[in-house]
């Protein structure tokens, strides 16, 4: 996958959580068309490296932001 693809889905993916609208774990990596190994990376980075509150909801089975107005700040990110 190339760079400007991963930003697009990792975009994606930042939607969907936002709207709450991501469904189980294999339903979200459905819709972005990625593994799941691939989405809990993608997870994992957004919650490392721009600190967002990503929680998952067992209950109704989607992911969410702990705080609902969370933006991620791509300017965090260095390159070394």
């Amino acid at each position: 996958m190339k760079i400007k693809e991963q930003i697009v889905t990792i975009n994606r993916l930042h939607d969907l959580i936002r709207r709450k609208q991501t469904g189980t774990p294999q339903q979200l990596a459905g819709r972005l068309n990625i593994s799941n190994a691939k989405l809990f990376r993608y997870l994992a980075f957004l919650k490392e490296d721009f600190e967002a509150p990503i929680c998952y909801c067992k209950s109704s089975g989607h992911y969410y932001y702990e705080a609902s107005n969370f933006e991620p700040n791509f300017r965090k990110i260095t390159v070394v």
